[in-house]
């Protein structure tokens, strides 16, 4: 049998090794060092790693390391996560939902606003320890998980504020899509969404994907949700080369689809 033709040395893709750093970053919890690629080569998104990534559960690395990642969240507070968009949040009691509620930090902070908290958290081993030590403060916990939340959505709640805070950059960008558009429909008129997106390396075993705020914003206003803030602020624990997108979104009046900005 002959051999196959060869690629032409002008089309043939060169492909650079990528490098791989782990970086200790002191205080975090052992074992989920960062891993950095180097810029030179992207990934491959129909290649062997990108599809090991798309099988790995979004809650993939938490469960086993919940205890210290419950310690890591509640050494920050409420306010200094959150103080970008602190002025977004309700000034008077209203429903809220906090999606990926982890620890329960910052649902408990708002139960004790006096707000009526629904806290959905799939990992069973985060649910447990933030119930627990949350036990002071009325929170509702929920096993669910975006982007469809079947069990909440089946009871057909509004809510005037849902939260989420380093959940987008699990879910991958048909998950986000199809996410965008369930949050939209849990809101009362007038409710807004504020979410953070992560940018930096990913700790190993975990599962994440990479997030602008271009393409966020570009679902919202699918979805019927406008943006009322934008900010970049950089981590509240300190590691390198993390940074945030704080963005606040807002139910459009009337639904549909939201003007482009002026």
């Amino acid at each position: 049998m002959p051999d196959p033709p060869r690629a032409s040395p002008r089309t043939a893709p060169r492909v650079t090794p990528a490098r791989v750093i782990s970086i200790a970053v002191p205080g975090t919890v052992p074992g989920t060092e960062c891993r950095v690629v180097d810029s030179a080569q992207r990934a491959d998104r129909d290649g062997p790693a990108y599809g090991r990534l798309h099988a790995m559960a979004g809650t993939a690395g938490y469960g086993e390391a919940a205890e210290a990642l419950v310690a890591q969240y509640e050494s920050v507070t409420f306010d200094e996560v959150h103080r970008e968009v602190l002025h977004l949040f309700p000034s008077e009691p209203s429903s809220v939902l906090d999606i990926g509620a982890g620890s329960g930090r910052d649902a408990a902070a708002l139960a004790a606003r006096g707000h009526r908290v629904v806290a959905v958290e799939p990992t069973t081993e985060m649910r447990t320890l933030g119930r627990s030590l949350h036990a002071d403060q009325d929170i509702e916990w929920i096993d669910d998980a975006l982007p469809g939340l079947p069990r909440l959505s089946a009871r057909q709640p509004r809510f005037g504020l849902i939260l989420l805070t380093a959940v987008w950059m699990h879910l991958d960008e048909q998950q986000r899509s199809a996410a965008m558009a369930h949050l939209a429909g849990l809101l009362e008129p007038g409710g807004r969404v504020i979410l953070s997106l992560r940018h930096g390396p990913v700790p190993e075993g975990r599962r994440m994907f990479p997030v602008t705020a271009r393409e966020t914003v570009a679902l919202a206003r699918r979805s019927g949700l406008h943006v009322v803030h934008h900010a970049r602020r950089e981590d509240p624990h300190g590691r390198p080369g993390v940074a945030w997108t704080c963005l606040g979104l807002r139910l459009c009046a009337g639904g549909g689809t939201c003007p482009e900005a002026g």
